[in-house]
């Protein structure tokens, strides 16, 4: 269903024609795939950016030329139906995966013949079979890159996203409630998550996962059924993140607590968490250093634990950016993944602007001690920023 106005996406594309051509490119594919792989899939933030289309569980394939209507190719021949009860793009064509390299080629030729030099988006997602089939297709056309010169047009929320974004964090709050009245019934924590995902849906959300970890001391993130058979008892920890995407945003939160009185470890591990996340609300400010951001979250760590205790603690990004993809581009850069080899250089800087959208979400998870996760949507306005989550953050008595 498009919610996006069509002349908002016209203008989107409009940007890209005018840098495609400036840059002397023929024309841009974009491969992209469908909402139900999550927040596995960048590709699909590119097509949702461009165009407000979910080709769901099958992958979807864009064609932009300068000055030419653009082409759509849906692999799913109910998907093609669909587009033209509901839709508004003029040329949506169903071509089977089989033959979708080909059709793709084909529509290339229609729109700049023997295209020489072509944009290409989604080349990480893209299966072997289509990108061969296509380079062969398409003879001696130069390929190249293209993700990077869309990206800075996806940074700045405008008003419209913005609002999509805020009804996402609507149904994250709810869906916290929700797990307050599950949590109750005797309930194992598979089929907590599974009420939660079913509100997400009911709600209209295409995507919805829940990673729920209950246990007396929380060591890492619970997804699977088979590590939440666990029924909640006296003395857990309840740690909860969602993952959301509602009409091709996406919305994200994390809350934390137990299920009765809390421990002073478990506590602990709440009040960091909650520290950290205020020292990073504190530097995010219109004008300053993304960067700055991330080194407060760490100085606030490093009170906290040496060096020596990281032998036993682990950790993923305390923040990243939030958009049409679960980390988006160039405001992801700034926090880097704990747990992978990286290195911030010592002059690095990224402006802080109005617009922009984070998911702040510290945590840390201490073997056989306690975790600590506390998340929530953050809008950067023109004199200061947003919480747009609006359950407690607090440790929640999960029991009451």
């Amino acid at each position: 269903m498009l919610i996006i106005d069509r002349n908002v996406l016209a203008e989107r594309r409009r940007l890209v024609e005018a840098d495609l051509a400036e840059n002397g490119f023929d024309a841009l594919v974009l491969y992209a795939q469908g909402s139900s792989v999550g927040s596995a899939s960048k590709s699909h933030g590119y097509m949702s950016f461009l165009t407000d289309w979910d080709s769901y569980n099958t992958p979807g394939v864009l064609v932009l030329a300068p000055g030419k209507p653009p082409v759509l190719f849906v692999a799913n021949i109910f998907l093609k139906y669909m587009t033209e009860q509901t839709w508004w793009l003029d040329d949506v064509r169903f071509a089977a995966p089989p033959v979708l390299a080909a059709e793709v080629a084909r529509a290339l030729e229609e729109r700049c013949g023997a295209c020489r030099k072509i944009a290409y988006i989604g080349r990480g997602e893209t299966p072997v079979p289509f990108w061969e089939g296509l380079r062969a297709a398409t003879g001696a056309a130069e390929y190249a890159e293209y993700e990077s010169r869309v990206d800075p047009l996806r940074v700045v929320k405008d008003p419209v996203q913005y609002s999509i974004h805020y009804r996402g964090a609507e149904i994250c709050d709810a869906m916290f409630q929700e797990l307050r009245r599950e949590i109750r019934q005797g309930k194992p924590v598979y089929q907590l998550q599974n009420a939660m995902i079913r509100l997400a849906h009911d709600s209209g959300a295409e995507h919805a996962l829940v990673w729920l970890t209950v246990g007396p001391a929380a060591e890492y993130c619970h997804f699977r059924r088979e590590e939440c058979q666990r029924v909640p008892q006296i003395g857990d920890q309840v740690l909860v993140g969602i993952y959301l995407l509602y009409h091709g945003h996406w919305a994200h939160a994390l809350r934390m607590g137990t299920y009765g009185a809390p421990s002073p470890a478990q506590q602990r591990a709440f009040d960091i968490v909650l520290e950290m996340e205020n020292a990073g609300l504190e530097a995010l400010r219109p004008g300053g250093n993304l960067y700055d951001v991330h080194h407060a979250f760490e100085r606030v760590y490093r009170k906290h634990f040496s060096e020596r205790d990281d032998a036993g603690v682990f950790r993923f990004r305390a923040a990243h950016g939030l958009g049409h993809s679960y980390e988006d581009p160039i405001t992801s850069a700034p926090f880097p993944q704990p747990y992978t080899a990286h290195r911030i250089e010592p002059d690095a800087f990224l402006e802080i602007r109005p617009g922009m959208l984070f998911e702040f979400h510290p945590n840390f998870f201490q073997k056989g001690v306690a975790g600590g996760a506390v998340g929530d949507m953050i809008h950067v306005g023109e004199h200061g920023n947003e919480i747009m989550t609006a359950f407690p953050r607090q440790s929640i008595r999960w029991d009451r």
